[in-house]
């Protein structure tokens, strides 16, 4: 899983997540959604443990199906 932040056509702060060969990302958007990522300026910031934890969190809340399956649920 490769993780990065971005931004929207709005402006939006993003954490674009994506996988290997053949597999489809997703994006979250970050505000109220992924806190601490949403206040790193870049990912180095904070651990990946962290980045990751707040990920499962909000797609075992709101993902979708695929979400869920890709991320091994």
């Amino acid at each position: 899983m490769n993780l990065k932040l971005g931004r929207d056509a709005n402006g939006n702060k993003l954490l674009k997540v994506s996988f290997g060969k053949g597999f489809r990302g997703f994006s979250v958007q970050t505000l109220g959604n992924l806190p601490r990522v949403h206040k790193a300026t870049h990912l180095g910031e904070i651990s990946r443990a962290t980045i990751e934890n707040e990920l499962h969190a909000f797609v075992k809340k709101f993902g979708t199906g695929r979400q869920k399956d890709l991320l091994g649920w």
